[in-house]
């Protein structure tokens, strides 16, 4: 009787044996498999209508989420991860509504990738260096804009010591899954300290930073964000990065020295700085500016000697630091020049056609959900609207006779600025044709500004919305000479 039971344990441990070397070799199997399906310099991506699974690098850090307001997004975990030795698979419950879900994807000294939630489709996106952009045809959807923030409606903000602010900013133009669902993406935003040690920065998210104020003085930061690609209806768009003359300066103040109440104006109107652009041709501008009271106006270090409250800065291309002193407290605000080019082409005589075209007007008004959202032009419509548009006036009429280029882009104002009239005697002053550009943009939304009050509570569909037209930024005049 114990012969067989001696046997038996042999038998036990041969099988086990057996079983341990299966799993091995199953293993490198599918190890071997792996290696082949998926690599190091890819992410792949693949959904269908029970799930989306994600193989990445365990190098690359993958978050999703769900937006449950404009601005509000919930984290979503992964039904289930697996991590080997390079790479991570995780997987996510696709049966459900993923309409408002996004993802995102991010690993060190590469361009994130982002993108919707879909039914179905396999991807296998490669991993591009942030310096090497040319190495993945992807569609290029747009150039960079400016952004938005809600720091305030001269880039300043005025603190306490200890007390903390979350800086949040906002790309110009939106990025979002469709124009009707508003599933808002943001690039990653960098911001850092230009100059000054009065506060601390740390991230919160890619748009999100909280500043917080550690000692008296004045600190300027630098905003600015990175390119990124977005998986849109089974394409990759590739977003630009905001270029270095495209960066912002925020200047924060900690202290009592401060204030914001001093009111700066400029062709009547109150000062932007976010929405009011400085556009100049050649390396550089002037701009005039009034406020009342001053004793001293600094632009870019320079002092600058004043007339009767009224002071002509010298601009130049990207953020320029004014500070106004009045009573004993400083106000700082930036203002942004940006160079345009004027083209008049046609005949400069009297009965002549003219086309006048600028180029490099930004676009400062960007649709965002629930807040913005430029109009076209429906004159026929029960609520007509007019679009964003050029317009140009010859001053010296009595009727101040208007000029208005053609709406031809609902968001992208840089097409909205061709004009063309007849060149009529009565226009001109001394054979010369004199001509003001402006720059209206009119949306459906909120009033001008209301971005800034975006919380935690986010924004929703805004159903009852009104619709609003203001002058934006500030163009050169344009002098022509004219034959008779």
């Amino acid at each position: 009787m114990e012969k067989p039971i001696k046997n038996r344990g042999v038998f036990v441990k041969l099988l086990w044996l057996g079983i341990v070397f299966c799993v091995v070799i199953s293993t490198i199997l599918l190890a071997s498999c792996a290696n082949d399906k998926y690599d190091t310099n890819h992410y792949s991506i693949e959904f269908n209508k029970k799930q989306a699974t994600f193989v990445l690098p365990s190098s690359a850090k993958l978050s999703v989420q769900k937006q449950t307001k404009y601005y509000v997004y919930e984290e979503v975990t992964a039904d289930n991860t697996k991590e080997s030795k390079d790479f991570v698979k995780y997987t996510f419950d696709n049966s459900i509504d993923t309409s408002t879900y996004i993802f995102r994807i991010e690993q060190d000294n590469a361009i994130t990738k982002a993108g919707y939630f879909q039914k179905e489709g396999k991807f296998k996106i490669p991993i591009v260096a942030q310096r090497d952009n040319d190495s993945i045809q992807t569609e290029i959807v747009e150039t960079a804009n400016l952004m938005l923030t809600n720091v305030g409606n001269n880039y300043f903000k005025i603190l306490q010591i200890g007390e903390n602010f979350d800086l949040t900013a906002f790309r110009n133009s939106a990025i979002v899954n469709s124009l009707v669902g508003n599933v808002q993406i943001e690039p990653t935003f960098e911001c850092s300290i230009v100059k000054g040690d009065s506060i601390s920065i740390d991230r919160v998210k890619e748009n999100v930073f909280t500043i917080k104020a550690v000692k008296t003085g004045v600190t300027q930061v630098k905003l600015t964000y990175g390119q990124i690609d977005v998986l849109t209806n089974s394409k990759l768009k590739k977003y630009s990065a905001c270029g270095d003359n495209m960066q912002i300066v925020i200047t924060f103040a900690v202290g009592d020295s401060y204030t914001t109440d001093i009111q700066v104006t400029a062709d009547n109107r109150e000062f932007d700085s976010e929405f009011d652009i400085v556009y100049f041709e050649g390396d550089s501008g002037e701009f005039e500016i009034e406020t009342l009271n001053t004793s001293k106006v600094i632009c870019n270090g320079n002092e600058i000697t004043g007339k009767n409250g009224k002071f002509v800065l010298g601009i130049n291309q990207g953020s320029n630091i004014i500070e106004i002193i009045n009573g004993g407290k400083s106000k700082f605000m930036t203002i942004y020049g940006a160079k345009i080019e004027l083209d008049v082409i046609g005949e400069c005589v009297v009965g002549g056609e003219i086309t006048i075209k600028v180029k490099g007007i930004l676009n400062v008004l960007p649709k965002l959900s629930g807040i913005y959202n430029p109009t076209q032009k429906f004159a026929n419509s029960p609520t007509p609207s007019n679009g964003s548009n050029l317009y140009a006036i010859i001053p010296n009429m009595t009727d101040d006779k208007v000029f208005v280029a053609d709406n031809v882009s609902q968001y992208d104002f840089s097409q909205n600025t061709i004009i063309k009239f007849v060149i009529k005697k009565e226009y001109l002053i001394n054979n010369k044709l004199n001509v003001n550009l402006k720059f209206k943009a009119e949306w459906w939304g909120l009033a001008l500004g209301a971005h800034r009050d975006i919380g935690k509570s986010g924004s929703q569909t805004n159903i009852n919305a009104e619709k609003y037209s203001a002058d934006v930024g500030f163009l050169p005049p344009l002098e022509i000479d004219v034959l008779l």
